[in-house]
């Protein structure tokens, strides 16, 4: 048994002409994640109803052409995966489409596959919500799969199941099977600790999949929702899970030490590194005076002049010239419009210096794993997929860890 890997596409893409060292790019041509490899790092794309919606103006001919593969330059090999988007109304009353609504949006825009109307339980320790979300997940389930076997659509259709323990996922699983679903997907688990707990029933990722396992396997196709992390792989598969959806570009700008993620095709295996933070004087295109000596120094060590001690010590002086800098913005800023919030900014860097993380930083510029990776973003740039600065910046160094997890999943799955 294989498992495919779908990413959630949230309509992410990066200038095509950019130039690194200047800071200057052109806005006229962009090229989404697929575009920037050989080989798409997916099997599947997992785009939210409720996130479409939002993009709908982006595409002003979506009115005569719905085909989305065709609008967004896709290979027809890639697979569409379509939801609702329940965390996006996770605190309405109930969800926001009808269930004719629905199926049609995923035969209408191309969906391969595309589930039922859920609602998240967001309080598993209120009795009453989560009552009343578990049952509507459920009714709407099954009003999904009765609308659906009335026409002809060409999609597969998949039911959500929702708990909040154990044993209500299992109940919510064994209905679908029940009622007559062939393909199933679990949600809800954003929150839920991937560990082995204590006991066996405590609710974590690992204790529900173990024990859901007999049932998933007598499914067709299981999707998990939301959770990708490379050593739970090995157990989705024994486990009859054949899809999963993982949002790991996020962590690309949000997680100093995981920040850029590369394979070791040598050593067989991923390697986390941080990245190199270079704040933004203006956010205006290109560079100021004051960045062009951070970014001299950059090249420098590119082209093997400094050393990374040199470089690092130059980003310590830049970091101290920012705070300085940021003080007396915002002191002015202060002045005129005195806001708690500027207050509060002004208060924070005048307490806190804004330090490096050099232990990681030393490592990263000892490395530099962006020689060593084979991407097209990573031949670019070069040293730049590591500079966190502004979002064209973190996005490539996001694509590119996408292609990293891509390559590191086909490890696991070929070494099974």
């Amino acid at each position: 048994m294989t498992i495919e890997f779908f990413l959630p596409f949230e309509f992410d893409n990066i200038p095509q002409d950019w130039d690194p060292w200047n800071d200057t790019w052109r806005n006229d041509k962009k090229k989404y994640i697929w575009e920037c490899f050989d080989k798409p790092p997916f099997d599947g794309l997992l785009i939210s109803k409720a996130r479409l919606d939002l993009h709908l103006n982006y595409f002003k001919n979506l009115t005569d052409n719905k085909d989305l593969k065709n609008l967004l330059n896709l290979a027809s090999s890639i697979k569409l995966f379509g939801d609702c988007g329940a965390f996006q109304y996770r605190n309405e009353k109930k969800p926001p489409y009808s269930v004719e609504e629905v199926l049609d949006y995923y035969q209408d825009y191309g969906f391969d596959m595309g589930c039922s109307i859920d609602h998240i339980i967001t309080n598993k320790k209120d009795i009453d919500l989560r009552t009343k979300r578990y049952n509507l997940t459920k009714r709407l389930a099954k009003e999904c799969l009765k609308h659906y076997s009335s026409k002809s659509y060409t999609f597969e259709l998949f039911g959500v199941a929702q708990g909040w323990d154990i044993e209500s996922y299992k109940s919510s699983v064994i209905y679908l099977k029940n009622i007559g679903y062939e393909n199933i997907c679990i949600g809800g688990l954003v929150g839920v600790y991937k560990q082995i707990s204590r006991t066996s029933n405590d609710l974590t990722l690992v204790n529900l999949i173990k024990q859901l396992a007999p049932i998933l396997k007598k499914f067709k196709k299981v999707h998990i929702f939301g959770r990708g992390n490379l050593d739970l792989i090995k157990l989705y598969i024994e486990s009859g899970i054949t899809q999963f959806d993982y949002n790991l570009m996020r962590k690309s700008w949000t997680d100093e030490k995981r920040s850029y993620q590369i394979f070791n095709k040598t050593k067989k295996k991923s390697e986390f590194y941080t990245s190199i933070r270079i704040r933004l004087i203006k956010r205006k295109m290109g560079i100021t005076p004051e960045e062009i000596g951070v970014f001299d120094k950059l090249q420098d060590f590119e082209n093997k002049i400094i050393s990374s001690e040199e470089l690092i010590s130059t980003l310590k002086e830049y970091n101290n010239f920012y705070r300085t800098f940021k003080l007396k913005e915002l002191s002015k800023q202060i002045k005129t419009s005195n806001k708690t919030k500027l207050i509060e900014k002004y208060n924070y860097y005048k307490k806190n210096h804004l330090s490096l993380n050099i232990d990681l930083i030393h490592d990263l510029l000892e490395d530099k794993p962006w020689n060593i990776c084979d991407c097209e973003l990573c031949r670019e740039a070069g040293i730049h997929i590591c500079v966190f600065r502004r979002r064209i910046r973190n996005l490539r160094r996001a694509f590119h860890n996408v292609y990293n997890y891509f390559l590191a999943l086909d490890h696991i799955k070929n070494n099974q």
